[in-house]
């Protein structure tokens, strides 16, 4: 069973996340002596938002300095492959860890079963990877966005008499539009 954590502000998504993970170290996975990365922080690349880059990454890494725990934060430029080559390298260094955010569904599981196989641990983050090995499942407090988007249609709404509203239901492949 996956464990779902609901965080509303990026800041302390990363906090969950950086805290997740030394639990996951400190419960068997620990790095070797000699690795210099525990964690493996994958994201997926710089275009469908600018959060990856100028909130996500900062964020993760501030939130592991002040967890005392050594991290590497790529991110794959909407690259497959590209993102598998990072969690290789991460792998290499030592990472018992992996933090993922779903570019590509068959992607994903294959690095964590890389991760598996190498007796390290998946988080999902942001993106739940459907039939995959992630023990967590670390995403925003989808409620509370539904809700926020809500209010700004209401107020947008108000004073027309004849508004016109679109129901957009998302893609049936993204696991957050259910």
């Amino acid at each position: 069973m996956k464990r779902v954590f609901r965080r509303s502000a990026v800041a302390g998504l990363a906090l969950a996340v950086g805290v997740a993970a030394v639990a996951v170290l400190a419960t068997g996975a620990t790095a070797k002596p000699t690795a210099s990365v525990q964690v493996c922080v994958l994201l997926p690349d710089t275009k469908s938002s600018v959060r990856w880059v100028q909130f996500d990454a900062p964020d993760f890494a501030k939130a592991f300095k002040a967890a005392g725990v050594s991290a590497s934060i790529t991110n794959a430029l909407n690259d497959p492959q590209k993102m598998s080559a990072q969690a290789d390298a991460c792998l290499a260094a030592g990472a018992k860890v992996a933090i993922i955010t779903d570019i590509a569904a068959g992607t994903s599981i294959s690095i964590q079963k890389k991760f598996a196989k190498a007796g390290g641990y998946s988080i999902d983050y942001d993106r739940l990877v459907s039939g995959g090995r992630a023990k967590v499942y670390v995403a925003f407090d989808g409620t509370a966005v539904g809700v926020a988007q809500a209010t700004g249609i209401l107020k947008g709404l108000k004073g027309k008499t004849k508004p016109v509203v679109a129901e957009l239901w998302g893609g049936p492949t993204d696991a957050n539009a259910f």
